[in-house]
């Protein structure tokens, strides 16, 4: 009972500290895009979730690691309506991302697709996203090769005036396939995405530095492709990871760096501070800091996230979570808007089948 005592007080603690540092961060004023383009579309694709489909592979996949049994994710993420300029002129439209996640040990099951959906709806929609479908050989106990298709979908634009929009036919997206590899050794992951009509357009690797029963610290080495026409260098980015379990108290951090290729521009980009308490009655919450710098634009950012989850069944790793997040770059399981807040949606379980 008092150690069950001490836990609530130390969460109930952390709580209050959280809302405190964060509150400010949501209510601060937000800078909205008056009409979003489809290179600033695009901004919101690369500068996030294009990073997000590697490090949530990484992160999921050391999930499914910890006893092989099969683990799938579910994320749906809401912001604020958008005004796109479109071939039929000026509309309003959804912005949202929905995400699944599914492994086993021998299938990778992958979607992400972060959407603008014109309102009234006359198509599905215009889509920046990955459909992933690999399957894994295993060497050893500790090695896997996951290898498969990835069916990439970008939007369809037109100029007009001298100005690129979106164009609004009945089939506003286009598909080209690609590949998806990943290569896992006691730790160690290589990953690397490409297309014949795109080349090379992300390759990383995860080193382990050390691991005990209670942390964990790993370093990252990745390279993102650029977008000359959203004004996007390629860069090639330097990260450290660590995770902390105190008590049941779960505490994750990291640091990255990044370097614009062709261009004398090293920063400090992201960097991030993430605290799960305990579950307690079924609930558990989260907290989190981040920071953000884009060196393209020299804006600094300053993010935040708040989440409480449901724990259904504890056995079974059945979960449901809502979350607020605003420029939380760095968070691997929501898309991000500059200075908005995005409102989202976790399911996860490891289902038996």
């Amino acid at each position: 009972m008092l150690k069950s005592s001490a836990h609530n007080k130390i969460q109930q603690r952390v709580v209050i500290a959280s809302l405190a540092i964060m509150l400010p961060v949501f209510f601060s004023p937000a800078w909205a895009q008056p009409v979003l383009s489809p290179e600033d579309f695009e901004r919101i694709w690369l500068l996030n979730n294009q990073r997000n489909l590697i490090k949530r592979y990484q992160q999921h996949n050391q999930l499914f690691q910890q006893n092989k049994t099969p683990y799938m994710s579910m994320d749906i993420d809401a912001a604020d309506n958008k005004t796109i300029r479109t071939t039929a002129g000026d509309s309003e439209a959804i912005l949202d991302r929905m995400s699944i996640y599914y492994q086993d040990p021998n299938y990778l099951f992958l979607i992400d697709w972060l959407s603008l959906i014109p309102q009234p709806q006359t198509t599905e929609g215009f889509t920046y996203g990955d459909t992933v479908l690999g399957y894994t050989w295993h060497k050893t106990k500790n090695s896997q090769l996951t290898m498969g298709g990835r069916l990439q979908s970008t939007p369809k634009t037109a100029i007009i005036n001298n100005e690129t929009v979106f164009n609004l036919t009945e089939n506003a997206t286009s598909d080209d396939l690609s590949g998806f590899i990943h290569l896992n050794y006691d730790g160690w992951d290589f990953g690397t995405y490409y297309s014949d009509e795109n080349g090379t357009q992300a390759t990383a690797f995860s080193i382990p530095i050390y691991k005990t029963s209670t942390q964990k610290m790993s370093a990252g080495l990745t390279y993102l492709g650029g977008a000359p026409d959203s004004d996007i260098a390629p860069r090639y980015e330097l990260s450290i990871d660590h995770s902390f379990l105190l008590q049941q108290h779960k505490i994750r951090s990291s640091l990255t760096v990044t370097s614009l290729s062709g261009e004398n521009n090293t920063d400090l980009s992201n960097a991030y501070l993430q605290y799960t308490s305990p579950t307690n009655n079924s609930i558990r919450y989260s907290a989190g800091l981040f920071y953000y710098y884009d060196l393209e634009n020299n804006e600094r950012l300053p993010g935040a996230k708040l989440g409480v989850e449901y724990i259904l069944q504890s056995q079974d790793e059945l979960s449901i979570g809502f979350f607020i997040r605003k420029n939380a770059f760095g968070d691997i399981d929501a898309m991000m808007v500059k200075d908005e807040p995005v409102i989202s949606f976790n399911l996860s379980m490891r289902p038996q089948f």
